[in-house]
């Protein structure tokens, strides 16, 4: 009696199934996987910059109260990042170089920004360029303009690595008591249920990740599904 075993015909179609379904779904995983290394850089930065916060305004209790953001301001803000490099007008451009060699979607539908100007945009807009590199790489940013005083970028894994894209690995921040006040006492972003109260029509998804609400959502869902 003879061995039974599959033909060469039937192995092929076999392989060639899993083939089809690999591709199917690979993008999905691969998606799922960069969505929770994003989720969990927001999340390590979210808790430095809110930690440096509480210890900041326990010691000077400044930030919060007032729009002035001078440079005394910011250097005593970085002090709370142990081992962080303080970025001002003299090394900016060095510490921001990476923008200019990547692609950098600054604008809110995703969309990337004239190449030229990706660094300043990111690190120079305001009155001066004032932010801090941590040990880790992660870059923080802080606005002197007084429309839009003390707040702030944050680029969870810094300049030259990507996607260097608002509501992925850069997220806006609000330092002034009184922009918080109006997100309901997020710096992140108006929760879900303040923007409905207060008739907020902007908000965080696939096509509008706006850096300034896509932190409250990823605070309120927990995860990064957009």
């Amino acid at each position: 009696m003879g061995k039974k075993g599959f033909t060469l015909a039937e192995v092929l179609i076999t392989l060639g199934i899993i083939g089809v379904v690999a591709a199917m779904t690979m993008p999905t995983l691969i998606t799922n996987v960069q969505n929770k290394i994003f989720y969990t850089r927001f999340m390590k930065a979210r808790n430095m910059i809110e930690n440096a916060l509480q210890m900041y305004n326990s010691e000077y209790d400044k930030i919060s109260d007032t729009r002035s953001f001078t440079i005394e301001d910011a250097e005593d803000f970085a002090s709370y990042f142990k081992g962080a490099k303080f970025i001002n007008e003299s090394n900016w451009q060095e510490e921001c170089a990476g923008y200019n060699k990547k692609n950098v979607s600054l604008n809110y539908d995703g969309t990337r920004n004239d190449e030229g100007t990706n660094a300043n945009q990111m690190c120079h807009n305001s009155i001066i360029p004032l932010g801090l590199k941590t040990r880790d790489g992660m870059l923080i940013m802080f606005n002197q303009d007084l429309g839009y005083g003390n707040a702030g970028l944050v680029d969870t894994d810094g300049s030259n690595n990507g996607p260097n894209t608002m509501g992925r690995d850069i997220f806006a921040f609000d330092l002034y008591k009184e922009q918080r006040e109006l997100f309901c006492n997020s710096m992140w972003g108006p929760t879900k249920a303040c923007a409905e109260e207060k008739g907020f029509t902007q908000e965080c998804t696939e096509t509008n990740k706006n850096g300034e609400y896509c932190g409250q959502r990823l605070i309120e869902e927990g995860k990064m599904a957009y």
